[in-house]
């Protein structure tokens, strides 16, 4: 009997308020924080307990000249600040001035770039959004006369600041000069799901999803985000300038499973199969193998893989499969249709070919190929009560990593997912090499609406349990 376990998953994503409906929250990847507030502990104290602060600052002397701030969810932001899909950067700017200080413009900039290089021409900006924090035209803000300490300063407003112009219910106008004290001012810089950027040869314009952060020493390119504050000071006066990496966290997610896939979830049954749930499971091209088996005997076999459908599965979750041998020689039936005959795994492809004329087999046009972990596969009683034994069906699940990156496409950057199954029996010598069965993938960050996937391998069969995992560390 299959036992079943609901599959180890992400850290939760806390929806952004403008995203909750009924529902979506429970979609979302479980995540168990390490202290649960008490039950008498108001919403406020949980939304404040659950944010984390991040400082980067510029020091003269040993003392904190400009400071940026950024807020972001504790649960997913370990080491590094991380946002996610449809919630805004959020956070403040600190300045000290230590005598009347000159500044003329305060902004807050976010970047998202392609970075195959170190030279700045290796980096392709396909996201910038640039916001006004305060100008001098704003006039002067108020100074933090109670507290010198950056790390708790007060939101500036204009009813103490002097005017020479009058009451007239404007900001007063002011020169850029600060006198001597504190000034904080809070940002929330709302970040765009989309952004159009040129790709291809002819560098038509595309319209593109954000991609999730994507950092690897193996790979030929990266994408990364930054946010940074500037202070542009007087004149004879160098800027201040603090820049800071974040993570971003799109969220995808796939279509609803199949009626009878859902029911097996919720009732904690056994998944159905391609003979039984015909909506439910997607046939891949079928293969005809052909070999000699233990060199006396010519024989020929009839492959077909079969993936759950929709075609999208969430990482940390799995991918359920099975794959069909039909054939007359039950022999080489049974010896193909042996889970250790049989490699079928996930494959990831990170292309970026940004420069098609100037730079074709360069060093950056080569693709980095990544391999996971093998599927876990069992023997299935699907197909049993075939009058002339001339089917095996072996049922199988491929354990997808939390820390997997959502497959994406932002200008000629592309992360791709690819189910890849090969053959290789002992005693059976194909007469012809065949290339794999290739078929592709989408992994998402986000689960499909209603019961969770549950993993299916019976005892024995099963991986090792894959580590849990920090987002963008």
């Amino acid at each position: 009997m299959a036992q079943h376990a609901i599959v180890n998953t992400p850290p939760n994503y806390a929806m952004p308020t403008a995203l909750r409906s009924p529902g979506f929250h429970s979609e979302l990847p479980t995540y168990s924080p390490r202290r649960s507030p008490s039950t008498n502990t108001s919403r406020h104290s949980l939304r404040e307990d659950r944010t984390k602060e991040f400082e980067y600052d510029i020091k003269n002397r040993g003392k904190t000249t400009a400071m940026l701030t950024l807020l972001a969810e504790q649960s997913y932001s370990k080491h590094v600040p991380t946002f996610l899909q449809g919630s805004p950067v959020r956070g403040r700017v600190y300045l000290t001035a230590e005598k009347l200080e000159s500044v003329q413009l305060i902004t807050v900039t976010i970047h998202g770039k392609i970075i195959s290089g170190a030279d700045p021409t290796q980096h392709k900006t396909f996201l910038e959004v640039v916001q006004h924090v305060w100008s001098a035209e704003d006039g002067l803000p108020s100074r933090d006369l109670g507290s010198s300490n950056p790390t708790s300063p007060t939101t500036p407003n204009w009813s103490s600041a002097s005017s020479s112009s009058g009451d007239t219910g404007l900001p007063p106008q002011g020169n850029g000069r600060l006198q001597h004290g504190g000034y904080s001012w809070n940002f929330a810089v709302h970040i765009p799901r989309e952004v159009s950027v040129p790709y291809g040869k002819n560098k038509q314009l595309g319209t593109f999803a954000l991609p999730e952060t994507f950092i690897d020493r193996l790979s030929r390119a990266s994408i990364a985000y930054e946010v940074s504050v500037h202070f542009m000071r007087g004149k004879w006066r160098s800027d201040y300038r603090i820049p800071v990496p974040f993570g971003y966290i799109p969220l995808t997610r796939p279509g609803p499973f199949s009626t009878l896939r859902q029911l097996s979830y919720a009732e904690n049954a056994p998944l159905l199969g391609p003979t039984v749930d015909l909506e439910g499971w997607h046939r891949v091209n079928p293969i005809t193998v052909q070999g000699t088996l233990f060199n006396n005997r010519n024989v020929s076999f009839r492959c077909t893989l079969f993936l759950a459908k929709p075609l999208s599965y969430t990482r940390g979750s799995l991918i359920p499969l099975s794959i069909c041998f039909e054939g007359d020689d039950q022999q080489g039936l049974d010896l193909l249709s042996a889970p250790g005959s049989i490699d079928i795994r996930l494959g990831r492809r990170v292309r970026y070919h940004y420069d098609y004329l100037n730079t074709l087999g360069a060093h950056h046009l080569k693709d980095t190929i990544d391999f996971f972990d093998r599927a876990v596969l069992w023997p299935s009683h699907e197909g049993a009560d075939d009058p002339r034994h001339r089917l095996r069906y072996v049922n199988g699940e491929i354990h997808v990593k939390t820390d997997a990156k959502p497959t994406c496409a932002i200008g000629d950057f592309r992360i791709e997912y690819t189910v890849i199954l090969s053959l290789e029996a002992p005693g059976f010598e194909p007469s012809e090499k065949r290339p794999p069965v290739l078929q592709p993938v989408d992994i998402v960050s986000v689960y499909a609406p209603g019961a969770r996937p549950k993993k299916y391998a019976p005892p024995g069969y099963d991986l090792p349990t894959v580590p849990s995992f920090y987002l963008a560390e």
